[in-house]
């Protein structure tokens, strides 16, 4: 008797209409993780058009779509080892590069929020002798609210054609690198 009550529950349990109604009696719960889960993978897909106002990646431009975005803009920096020294050390490369954006993550209700890695082409523009080089650098882009967002990041900069005055030339720098600046959505 136990085993043909067994028998006759489990085969209750697989019918096709003890199925729907569990999926029917879902928890709303479930669906809205699962919207949010949808719309997070979605946050790194559409368009920006992102206007950096300080570091990260430069002062300038950067265009956004899906999960790469490329940047030009000009990038200023306190490297030189005489600015250590009290003179003036800031540096001013011209600097165009790209990145790419993963792991979104939703903070404070916005769903742009993501870290990134990028590469650049840097050029020493106010002639302080770093000449030409490339900077790599890493870091996580925080919207704030409504598009206004902050970046804090690193990055590693390599130069080798640095000049300069001083027997001891170290031709890369790692430097931290802060930004602020707004994204306008462009879909």
């Amino acid at each position: 008797m136990k085993t043909q009550t067994t028998l006759c529950i489990a085969l209750f349990l697989a019918s096709p209409a003890a199925l729907a109604a569990t999926t029917e009696d879902a928890p709303p719960a479930s669906i809205e993780r699962a919207n949010e889960a949808r719309a997070s993978y979605s946050a790194i897909r559409g368009k920006e058009l992102l206007l950096n106002g300080f570091r990260a990646p430069s002062i300038g431009l950067e265009y956004r779509t899906g999960l790469i975005s490329f940047h030009a803009g000009a990038y200023p920096t306190i490297i030189n080892d005489e600015g250590l020294r009290g003179v003036d050390g800031t540096t001013w490369f011209a600097k165009a590069g790209v990145s790419l954006w993963f792991l979104p993550v939703r903070m404070m209700g916005h769903e742009r929020s993501s870290f990134y890695a990028g590469a650049a082409y840097v050029n020493d523009f106010d002639k302080t002798g770093w000449g030409h080089g490339a900077q790599v650098e890493a870091g996580f882009r925080w919207v704030v609210y409504e598009g206004a967002f902050l970046r804090l990041g690193a990055s590693v900069l390599y130069a080798p054609g640095r000049t300069c005055t001083t027997g001891d030339c170290t031709t890369f720098k790692v430097r931290p690198n802060p930004a602020i600046g707004f994204a306008l959505p462009l879909d």
